[in-house]
């Protein structure tokens, strides 16, 4: 706020209310404060979890299912159905997602913004459960021609297997936009702090089991899930 005053001599003065200023002046800068801004919503679909840690009681169906209930949780997200994936990839004869190649193919016959591709190397369900996972983020934006040949494309569940992320020796269109390679050990401080804040989170801190909920298969896979999400950026 601005007042206008005349001083003795017939001069103009103008004094400025500074207190008044800061205030509005906070006020006016909360407008473009980033939680205010439009959230931009995008489609992902999930292709089924592949098992590859040896370990035959991993239900890769209800794991997958259990990742895309905490990625619907995101903001601005849509997320495809794993019957709705499963159904479209039984019409493109696609047994599994095996590279770039047929994650955009995928992502694009479902009309969907992005994939995400899912490994599991290692998967101790037993309490203090481990579970090692490697993931991948695909953009259609980020993929927009795709070229044919054998040494073209990077399989994404050979992240699973290696200690660090994969160096990528190809085109750039054919990257994935965001990676993570993990191993979630319940043995670990770090990872049973990040449960309980998860926990907290949910509000669920208030059952017979506490924290220690999700230590259960299901539910370990839930929180596993939810630090996945996260590491890719949505």
């Amino acid at each position: 706020m601005i007042n206008i005053m005349r001083g003795r001599n017939g001069g103009v003065v103008l004094l400025c209310l500074v207190i008044l200023l800061h205030v509005n002046g906070c006020r006016f800068a909360s407008r473009f404060d980033k939680s205010t801004e439009p959230i931009v919503t995008r489609s992902i679909l999930v292709a089924p979890i592949k098992n590859l840690s040896g370990f035959t009681g991993f239900n890769a169906l209800a794991a997958t299912d259990e990742f895309v209930t905490e990625l619907q949780l995101a903001k601005g997200m849509q997320v495809a159905s794993v019957n709705a994936v499963l159904a479209k990839m039984y019409e493109l004869n696609m047994e599994s997602v095996t590279g770039p190649q047929d994650a955009v193919t995928l992502a694009g016959a479902l009309g969907v913004d992005g994939i995400i591709v899912i490994s599991i190397s290692r998967y101790e369900p037993y309490a203090p459960p481990i579970i090692g996972i490697a993931a991948q983020l695909y953009m259609l934006e980020d993929a927009t021609i795709v070229q044919e040949g054998p040494d073209k494309f990077i399989n994404p569940t050979v992240v699973a297997r290696q200690a660090r992320p994969f160096e990528l020796g190809v085109n750039r269109q054919f990257a994935a936009k965001a990676q993570a390679v993990k191993v979630y050990d319940a043995n670990r401080d770090d990872v049973v702090k990040a449960i309980k804040t998860y926990a907290k989170e949910r509000a669920e801190q208030a059952t017979p089991l506490g924290w220690k909920k999700y230590l259960t298969q299901s539910n370990y896979m839930r929180f596993v899930s939810r630090q996945i999400i996260t590491e890719l950026g949505l």
